[in-house]
């Protein structure tokens, strides 16, 4: 009420920071104030307040940033959550996190906001993060400032036995990450000792690597198995096998990145561990005429600029999906060459 009284402009208001308050039953929730002024001066004489209804209205913004499947219902153990700069809940869609507690892990981003995977209760997740901008002139050129991040969550799969080494966190130059227009975002895994990257615009998801079916023939040379991903068998590649200098790994301790291979065939990765998704200026992928002329090289770019921790002479590679699809000979490339 102080704050109120002592506005001096008549488009001048003042917020609650987010706590719980008889206006609005005990719960958590902020409430707008701003000064009456006498008709025949510019004395305050009293205020209005206005209680947001938080619940419902958070709840509809979150229910409406969930992902949802082809047939448009809200993908299982999937959550959107609103935190604030000490990262504390203010509203979720999930019951796994409550009102007023702390967010689980760090999830902060930058100016921009930003994408990482976290793992989060026993399960890996894909989280977007987006920052508070604000509506027309309000908080953003009024002065009035409360720094809200909205968190997306994907599910990834089991964040247990399935995940035997922690990613690496990769670290980049000043101009080697770069968001928005001329930017390429890769989701990145890591094999052995190689690090590899695709593009986000080709993955699908990722899962554990139960039910398999094994391969017969001379196939199973390169391919793991074939699993059922949403009603259709994709075939499972031992990315160990193809990519020279990968150790061996065992197919129980590993993950299967699905990827979209001519937009619409769909193929499995086997990796040891999952890493970041990392924005990265498409300068800044480098390939060579040796790589992109010969159809049998599956590496088809370097990032430079960028880095593993600890392992300063560890590069970045990005693998070309279609050409893994080709590595088969699978019905998919046949199509897309025949059609061309």
């Amino acid at each position: 009420m102080a704050r109120t009284l002592a506005l001096d402009s008549s488009q001048g208001y003042v917020v609650s920071d987010f706590v719980p308050t008889r206006l609005y039953g005990g719960r958590p929730t902020y409430v707008y104030a701003a000064a009456v002024r006498d008709p025949a001066g510019a004395a305050a004489v009293g205020g209005i307040a206005i209680v947001f209804d938080a619940a419902p209205q958070f709840a509809a913004m979150l229910t409406d940033a969930l992902p949802r499947d082809d047939a448009g219902q809200v993908v299982e153990n999937s959550f959107a959550v609103f935190i604030d700069a000490a990262s504390r809940v203010l509203a979720s869609s999930s019951e796994a996190f409550a009102i007023g507690a702390a967010f689980p892990v760090a999830a902060g981003a930058g100016a921009g906001g930003g994408t990482r995977i976290l793992a989060i209760a026993g399960r890996h997740y894909a989280v977007g993060a987006a920052h508070s901008a604000g509506y027309r002139e309000f908080k953003c050129s009024d002065g009035y400032r409360n720094h809200v991040t909205a968190l997306c969550g994907f599910p990834l799969g089991d964040a247990g036995a399935a995940l035997p080494a922690a990613p690496r966190a990769a670290v980049a130059s000043s101009n080697s990450r770069r968001s928005g227009d001329g930017g390429a975002e890769l989701a990145t895994f890591h094999i052995g000792q190689r690090w590899l990257a695709v593009p986000t615009t080709h993955v699908l998801e990722a899962v554990d690597s139960s039910g398999l079916t094994p391969p017969t023939g001379a196939e199973g040379d390169v391919v793991a198995g074939f699993r059922l991903f949403r009603d259709k068998l994709i075939t499972v590649l031992r990315l160990d096998r193809l990519i020279a200098g990968t150790r061996e790994s065992d197919i129980a301790e590993q993950q299967i990145v699905v990827v979209r291979t001519h937009n619409k065939h769909c193929l499995g990765l086997l990796v040891d561990a999952l890493g970041e998704i990392s924005d990265v200026a498409r300068d800044d992928i480098q390939g060579t005429l040796e790589m992109n002329a010969a159809p049998g090289v599956l590496v088809t770019g370097i990032v430079r600029n960028m880095r593993r921790d600890g392992e300063g002479d560890s590069l970045l590679s990005v693998l070309d999906v279609e050409r893994l699809c080709g590595r088969l000979g699978c019905r998919g490339c046949q199509e897309q060459t025949a059609a061309a």
